[in-house]
């Protein structure tokens, strides 16, 4: 192997993947093969085009054995960890993070642990590695932002989210929260009045202030308007606002809501166990099992994991039969 080769190659190959081209990444990493087919750094530039391009089952494969030819890969470990958290199987991308962290302590190592901690809920845990890389890495200020959401601090959830927009302006996403957190720190009364008044002016109605607004109609007796604004906004909104409403229903028992969202926000959470157990006990409370499995059926060709889910559901059904 001509090393100069194999330096350009790999040169070529990391660019490639900046842009975000994965066809030149993947025309690239066939030549890397032909000069280096069995090392580590071929198979994390292979499992790393893998992710990139976004071929999950195939990154699956790769994960399992890639893990098995290099266990002591800090590399390996981490892609295997970013894999996990894609598919939301939180509590191996951990191990994998920490293993990675122990063979190679890295910045990105930490990032993507405290990540991962906020999303089992060890927001104590995960608080203090993102405060001492966030200085640094800017952009880690948007998980912080999350990180103080969650634990309902919302001034300083804005504090970083104002800090991250001074460095990336244009983010709409760290928009969108900035405008959910302002929701936040209005009363009840104001966020139902504003969304009133701009449906009144047929304005437009920013989809981060929607769960505020449902959730103060429900709380407040308005039933009845919420299931009337859900139903007349909700080919409109987005997946992710759509399940965040689903939760919000769910968790005051608006089940019969909560039950139609879920269904319409299912095609982003095939794999979130947490979606997938609290929309089949909204069935189960609102006797529509059947109507789920019906939908399962519909999307289980592609999402195998539903096959198990449907036997369970249509052992439950007969149960009751």
């Amino acid at each position: 192997m001509d090393r100069s080769v194999k330096i350009a190659l790999t040169r070529s190959l990391r660019q490639a993947l900046q842009r975000k081209n994965t066809r030149e990444a993947e025309r690239i990493l066939d030549r890397l093969k032909i000069e280096d087919p069995v090392s580590v750094e071929t198979c994390g530039f292979e499992f790393e085009i893998l992710l990139a391009s976004q071929q999950w089952d195939r990154a699956q494969r790769f994960s399992e054995q890639a893990l098995q030819r290099f266990p002591t890969s800090a590399r390996v470990r981490f892609l295997a960890g970013k894999l996990a958290y894609r598919q939301k199987n939180y509590k191996a991308a951990l191990q994998h993070f920490e293993e990675s962290k122990r063979l190679y302590p890295h910045w990105r190592s930490n990032h993507w642990l405290a990540r991962t901690l906020t999303q089992l809920g060890h927001l104590d845990a995960a608080e203090p590695i993102l405060l001492d890389i966030a200085p640094n890495h800017p952009h880690c200020r948007s998980d912080l932002a999350w990180l103080y959401e969650r634990k309902k601090d919302y001034d300083r959830a804005l504090e970083q989210v104002t800090a991250y927009l001074k460095v990336y302006p244009n983010h709409e996403r760290i928009k969108e929260q900035e405008a959910r957190l302002r929701a936040h720190q209005m009363d009840t009364a104001d966020v139902i009045g504003e969304v009133d008044m701009l449906s009144d002016l047929d304005q437009e109605i920013p989809e981060a202030i929607l769960p505020q607004y449902i959730e103060g109609l429900l709380t407040t007796g308005k039933g009845k308007l919420a299931r009337s604004f859900v139903q007349s906004k909700k080919d409109s909104l987005s997946e992710r606002v759509l399940a965040q409403l689903a939760w919000i229903c769910f968790r005051l028992h608006a089940h019969d809501m909560a039950f139609e969202l879920f269904l319409l926000a299912l095609t982003e959470n095939f794999t979130n166990v947490k979606f997938l157990t609290s929309l089949e006990k909204t069935a189960a409370l609102l006797g529509r099992t059947d109507e789920l499995v019906d939908a399962y059926e519909r999307y289980a060709p592609d999402q195998k994991n539903l096959y198990g889910r449907i036997k369970n559901l249509q052992r439950l059904i007969q149960s009751k039969g």
